[in-house]
């Protein structure tokens, strides 16, 4: 990035994300392994140090003035560091559950688009669509195992409301439900963490609402 004011919360998380994953399926070569693990400790530094202060909830673009905090793409965030820096996750993930609020409708987000400078000097448009749900779900997932009791149960009630409402057990009746698949695998994700029982009954209802 030429101009580090648009170094993004989002496209850092996902890179970690994918280093790790080839690095934990032993998908890179030797040579790179060390480049590797020094770019995902670079990189986790870099997102827990860039949030919001006092919040686990991140910019799209933490040094640029007019950068959007995202509910989606703190989700991401704090998934990211959960898989890559555990350690430095816990007092984020406490952050997060004491912050939960309000759960989203399934298709809710924004679009937004910036213009971002390249090497050789021309913008580029960099547009996108980010829906809080799904990530949101992730993220109170990673996140619940941290809480204290009173955290745990207001996550637990968060994930209840998130999961039972009509517009996720509905939302194949809506016509623009492209973001169907991505609500999938995080209810998917609730599950296969272990949810408690009353939210994994709910994110079985989701998931196997008609289609």
């Amino acid at each position: 990035m030429p101009d580090e004011r648009y170094a993004s919360a989002y496209a850092t998380a996902w890179a970690l994300l994918a280093l790790e994953h080839q690095r934990s399926r032993d998908l890179l070569p030797a040579t790179l392994s060390d480049r590797v693990a020094a770019a995902i400790v670079r990189g986790s530094d870099w997102l827990a140090a860039n949030h919001e202060p006092g919040v686990a909830l991140w910019k799209n673009y933490p040094y640029l003035p007019n950068g959007t905090v995202s509910r989606s793409i703190s989700g991401v965030a704090l998934h990211a560091l959960h898989r890559v820096a555990p350690k430095a996750a816990v007092p984020l993930e406490k952050q997060w559950l004491d912050a939960l609020s309000a759960a989203p409708a399934a298709a809710d987000g924004y679009a937004d688009y910036y213009w971002i400078p390249t090497r050789n000097g021309g913008p580029t448009l960099e547009s996108y669509m980010h829906v809080d749900l799904p990530w949101m779900l992730i993220a109170t997932a990673d996140a619940y195992s941290q809480g204290g009791r009173m955290q745990r149960a207001r996550a637990l009630t968060w994930l209840e409301h998130a999961l039972d409402q009509p517009s996720v057990l509905q939302e194949s009746s809506r016509l623009e439900n492209w973001w169907r698949a991505e609500l999938l695998i995080s209810i998917n994700y609730v599950l296969d963490r272990g949810a408690p029982d009353e939210a994994a009954q709910s994110a079985s209802a989701a998931a196997t609402s008609p289609q």
